[in-house]
């Protein structure tokens, strides 16, 4: 079952939310959580910036990390390499680190400043990403439901500008 409280939902949420800039970084097959989280936060109104990218252009998007940021991060099944170094330089900065893991989390050196770890069922070879998705969707909803309507009216917004680009 979920290992994720609301409790912890809702300390995540005001993490985010007390924050300048929220950059995600997810690694491989994890890229598709940090794409739909990005959109869904700037959907809400909310500085996210997707950072997933690797080496150089990594390198390039963390100098931008300013204290008061968050950094959104995933890993499953083993820590990526660029993990230790991003809550590191986090760390340096005084940026907040938020990581969204599976059972990986309890082997990290680096220890995120919130973590929201769930395990993804038992056989290796088909874990899907449909649980981190699902705290990602509870983290926007719990968002939405703490902003006073700020997201309602972006999304308003966003449904305009849709409308008026020809989207």
């Amino acid at each position: 079952g979920m290992h994720v409280s609301q409790p912890q939902i809702d300390k995540a949420a005001a993490l985010l939310q007390g924050t300048g800039q929220i950059h995600i970084w997810a690694a491989v097959n994890a890229k598709v959580l940090a794409d739909l989280l990005d959109r869904r936060l700037r959907s809400a109104g909310l500085p996210a910036r997707n950072m997933a990218h690797e080496g150089r252009e990594l390198a390039e998007r963390l100098v931008t990390l300013n204290k008061g940021d968050v950094v959104v991060a995933f890993a499953f099944r083993r820590a990526p390499k660029a993990l230790a170094p991003i809550f590191e330089h986090a760390r340096a900065v005084k940026a907040k680190t938020l990581l969204i893991a599976d059972m990986v989390a309890h082997t990290l050196t680096e220890r995120p400043d919130l973590l929201l770890a769930a395990p993804r069922g038992d056989d290796e070879k088909f874990l899907t990403l449909s649980v981190p998705m699902l705290i990602c969707n509870a983290l926007v909803l719990t968002l939405a439901q703490r902003d006073h309507g700020r997201s309602i009216h972006a999304l308003q917004t966003l449904e305009r500008l849709r409308r008026d680009l020809g989207a």
